[in-house]
């Protein structure tokens, strides 16, 4: 045997400690979501977003004091970025990119087809860096989480 089949992973113990708090405190994280959200899908974004969250923060090892305020903290995060994210782009189809596509926007229509060409020559970082930013709206402070960097200094 190797010492990689005798040697447990943390990993099971994980992934069932965030199910088990999934289990115990999925409506009430959803019921939380679903005030402060517009719509249905956003809460169910919301929810899966906060048990990812809440994942990854178990298998770095974080042990929460008390299990419903973290997974709350974790949710009013994921609910102001969702928001944020919300308020950049209007409901509707009208600022989208179909509309930059039309005919009544070729100098935007040129510059939207250059696009994943520019995207593609940032490095990666820098690349997931933009979108989370431009495209999700988060802030600086989120975006370090996100791609577990550490913040720069304001």
């Amino acid at each position: 045997m190797t010492p990689a089949a005798t040697a447990p992973t943390a990993r099971p113990r994980e992934d069932a400690e965030a199910e088990r708090l999934f289990a115990e405190h999925s409506d009430r994280i959803y019921g939380y979501c679903r005030r402060r959200l517009r719509s249905q899908s956003e809460a169910d974004d919301a929810v899966q977003l906060t048990y990812l969250h809440a994942l990854r923060a178990l298998r770095r090892g974080v042990v929460p004091a008390s299990e419903s305020a973290w997974l709350y903290a974790i949710a009013q995060n994921v609910c102001r970025s969702q928001h944020r994210t919300a308020t950049r782009r209007p409901l509707g189809d009208s600022a989208g990119l179909e509309t930059l596509a039309s005919p009544d926007h070729e100098d935007a229509r040129d510059l939207l087809a250059e696009l994943p060409g520019a995207l593609d020559s940032l490095p990666e970082r820098q690349r997931q860096a933009l979108l989370l930013r431009e495209w999700r709206g988060l802030s600086a402070a989120e975006i370090a989480h996100e791609l577990d960097l550490i913040a720069a200094a304001s």
